[in-house]
C-alpha cells in the first residue's frame, strides 16, 4: 500500500524484470519516473 511506502527508508522498483529506480518516497516522487507516475495514477497491485 502506497501510506506503508512512506515509511520505507529504501524502495526498489522494478519495471520489466531490472530495477529501474531506487530511493526514499521523497526522492522516488521528486524524479518523477515510474514509481511517481503508479502512485499519482494510483495502479497498485491489489493484495
Amino acid at each position: 500500500k502506497l501510506a506503508m511506502m512512506r515509511m520505507c527508508d529504501r524502495i526498489l522498483v522494478v519495471h520489466n524484470g531490472v530495477v529501474a529506480e531506487q530511493g526514499s518516497y521523497e526522492e522516488l516522487m521528486d524524479r518523477r519516473g515510474v514509481f511517481a507516475q503508479l502512485a499519482n495514477g494510483g495502479e497498485w497491485m491489489s493484495d
